[in-house]
């Protein structure tokens, strides 16, 4: 079957797995950099939030191996996931209605300005070099991972809240939620890949990774005050930042680096080969200055 029969099945055959006053039914989602999926939405009445399932993914593993009995687990294992996290995403959707309860959430992350053009348009934000900041709420961590909710134009007007005002907020408590967390690159392949790490060669290397505890939008981390003066400091040099993905970027000293053309293109590289689009957040490298405390590009 095509992918629009696909979503058909798939939806007549979830359906059938929950009682009649539960809904059913995919919705596109425009994720980071204008890419658009899927999603699969179960909403039984008494949950307030359902897990968002991505069906594009699913069709492509089910292309490999079209039969019926890789349809049924796929309808199975969808429920399965629905009922592993749907305690987990539950959450009392009213402390949307009083900004006073929200606030102390609200934290920012860094996004590439010219690929969410038109989601920009729709949420507050704040222009940094060729990058947008924009704000979120986020919710606890669960099991099921961490929640968050893009605040756009109509939560800000609801609250009668200004985009100066929300980065006032966000700049104060990311920070504070999502701590950052720096070590040298050989350290962080070793924690990723522990088997294959033979020796402390990549140890040597000055080159750093910066993300957040939660290692999510981690590369907002080059907002957080005197971080950056900080690393250079230890550096005794300005600092060269590769921007790895929207998760984390990358830090060395620039008295390593290569030609910036080359740098660029090392990035560029990395973006087509390792990154997936919705998590690519520039193509070009950027530069601290320690003298003047600023980034630029």
């Amino acid at each position: 079957m095509n992918y629009e029969e696909f979503k058909e099945q798939l939806l007549f055959h979830v359906q059938n797995q929950f009682s009649e006053d539960t809904s059913v039914r995919i919705q596109e989602v425009q994720k980071n950099n204008g890419l658009i999926l899927d999603a699969l939405i179960i909403n039984e009445p008494e949950v307030n939030i359902s897990p968002t399932i991505y069906i594009n993914p699913i069709f492509k593993d089910y292309e490999k191996e079209p039969t019926d009995k890789e349809f049924e687990i796929i309808v199975r294992d969808i429920v399965k996931t629905y009922y592993d996290h749907k305690n987990d995403l539950n959450l009392d959707i009213h402390i949307f209605d009083q900004f006073d309860e929200i606030k102390e959430h609200i934290v920012y992350r860094l996004i590439n300005y010219e690929k969410n053009r038109e989601l920009l348009s729709e949420v507050p934000h704040i222009p940094y070099l060729d990058l947008a900041i924009v704000f979120v709420c986020l919710f606890p961590s669960t099991d099921a991972g961490t929640g968050s909710v893009l605040i756009r134009n109509e939560h800000a007007a609801f609250w009668q809240v200004s985009t100066k005002e929300l980065f006032r907020i966000a700049k104060k408590n990311t920070p504070k939620l999502l701590p950052y967390d720096l070590r040298n690159m050989g350290s962080w392949i070793k924690e990723l890949f522990p088997s294959e790490m033979k020796d402390d060669t990549l140890q040597q290397l000055p080159l750093y990774v910066l993300t957040n505890d939660l290692k999510i939008h981690g590369a907002c981390c080059i907002l957080y005050k005197e971080l950056l003066k900080q690393v250079a400091e230890r550096f005794a040099s300005d600092i060269v930042i590769l921007p790895s993905s929207v998760h984390e970027v990358l830090l060395m000293p620039s008295y390593y680096s290569n030609t910036t053309d080359e740098l660029n293109a090392l990035v560029r590289q990395v973006n087509t080969d390792e990154v997936r689009d919705e998590e690519i957040l520039s193509d070009h490298i950027y530069y601290y200055d320690r003298k003047t405390n600023t980034v630029s590009y």
